[in-house]
């Protein structure tokens, strides 16, 4: 049996690649989302970097837990395209669809994630000012500058690779990247996910089968003691205990889920 043919597993069985299981690694995925805002907070520059130190990212907190639902519910727009796309869940999603689904649901989510990371980093911003820092002041302020409608077709392309590449398509490329880059887990998202779905589409289904058992077997402890050491040791060093904390857990994360969902392809 062909492990990355949906067609040939029963629906809604736990450790196969059905409906089930797919809304199960986004719901996971996005729980752990407060951790890359945290990080793209940190990572601000120029004058708003110097005056938006990690010591005041804490003030943002309601705000992030805001996020987190936000964020769970982009597993729920991808819930329910699988639940259309699969014909109300009577049969499993072939690749095609399920690109589809992930598709349909990022673009749809797309505004809620970029208004929710701008907000926060308003928010915060506002308050190492001391200006007003209310939610609905600093949602108020996010639509007026425009910043969701002008970044608007980048957050949806970040958004829609995510979703593939959280889907479980897994990381063709993902371990051929630069370890430099692996803080930016959204183009991270992007270049896997979508070579992964380029990948689907064009190539033949043992060669990409193929490809993923060796990045597995060959590359995923040295990428975690990569994203380790660059990530965890690059910010305990510079910004102490809990900030290097959160980039690691982040980091590791991101590449356990990677490794959960490319493990369900090949096993």
């Amino acid at each position: 049996m062909n492990p990355l043919d949906f067609t040939n597993h029963h629906r809604l069985t736990p450790g196969k690649n059905t409906l089930f299981d797919m809304s199960v690694s986004v719901v996971s995925a996005a729980a752990s989302h407060p951790f890359g805002v945290i990080k793209s907070l940190q990572q601000s520059q120029g004058a708003v970097r110097r005056e938006l130190s990690f010591r005041h990212l804490g003030s943002g907190l309601p705000l992030r837990l805001v996020s987190t639902p936000i964020f769970l519910g982009l597993g729920g727009c991808n819930y329910f395209f699988f639940y259309l796309f699969s014909e109300g869940g009577t049969r499993p999603l072939n690749v095609k669809e399920l690109i589809m689904s992930a598709l349909f649901s990022a673009t749809l989510s797309a505004p809620f994630y970029q208004l929710t990371d701008v907000a926060i980093y308003q928010q915060n911003l506002a308050r190492v000012r001391g200006e007003q820092c209310s939610l609905f002041f600093t949602a108020k302020k996010v639509w007026k500058i425009g910043g969701v409608y002008n970044t608007f077709p980048i957050t949806a392309f970040l958004c829609a690779a995510g979703s593939i590449n959280t889907l479980a398509l897994g990381p063709l490329l993902f371990y051929h990247v630069s370890t430099r880059e692996k803080s930016q887990a959204a183009g991270f998202a992007a270049l896997s996910g979508y070579a992964m779905a380029y990948a689907l589409l064009t190539q033949p289904l043992d060669t990409v089968r193929t490809r993923m058992q060796q990045n597995l077997t060959s590359k995923f402890s040295h990428v975690v003691l990569e994203i380790v050491r660059h990530e965890g040791i690059k910010v305990f060093w510079r910004g102490g205990l809990i900030r290097g904390l959160n980039h690691t857990a982040s980091a590791l994360s991101y590449v356990f889920f990677q490794y959960v969902v490319a493990k369900e392809f090949i096993s």
